[in-house]
């Protein structure tokens, strides 16, 4: 599959991210991924935008170069050299848990919007269990079928998803 075929994808997917995660929110996972431990002129939001845009912009396989440029237009100036020291294990995780969030996301509205369980008139679950009870009580509560001694409550319950 060529880039140009999946990038209106990415592009909308970026669109999505950006609206999905608040400010805040993506300053919290790249705390907690380890990629931004303190302040310092690249932010967690402004690496994200980079990652997602630049590719959408101007297609894949960005020098250190444009990747700066395309960050003085986010309103941050770095060094090349400064910004290839942040391509690390901590910025990959932390890339990794906004998409993965993202895809939670989109997988819960999806499942939400198909309604899977539109095509059957009724779901339920049954099931049921027995309580052994002290013997004490085995003249109230006798034991159904055989002739053990022990008192016994069986329950048998239903719980219904849709249907009457």
């Amino acid at each position: 599959m060529e880039f140009q075929e999946i990038s209106p994808k990415i592009s909308e997917m970026g669109n999505n991210m950006q609206d999905f995660f608040e400010e805040e929110r993506i300053k919290e996972i790249s705390s907690s991924s380890g990629f931004i431990q303190r302040e310092n002129k690249l932010t967690a939001p402004a690496f994200l935008k980079m990652c997602i845009e630049a590719p959408i912009n101007k297609g894949h396989g960005h020098s250190l170069t444009e990747l700066c440029a395309h960050l003085v237009g986010l309103g941050v100036v770095m060094c090349k050299q400064s910004l290839n020291e942040q391509f690390k294990k901590e910025s990959v995780d932390f890339v990794k848990k906004i998409f993965e969030q993202l895809l939670l996301y989109h997988l819960l509205e999806s499942a939400k919007q198909s309604d899977i369980f539109n095509d059957f008139s009724g779901i339920y679950l049954e099931d049921s269990t027995s309580f052994l009870l002290p013997t004490h009580l085995r003249d109230d509560f006798k034991r159904p079928g055989g002739t053990a001694p022990d008192a016994m409550i069986k329950l048998n319950f239903t719980i219904r998803h849709k249907g009457s």
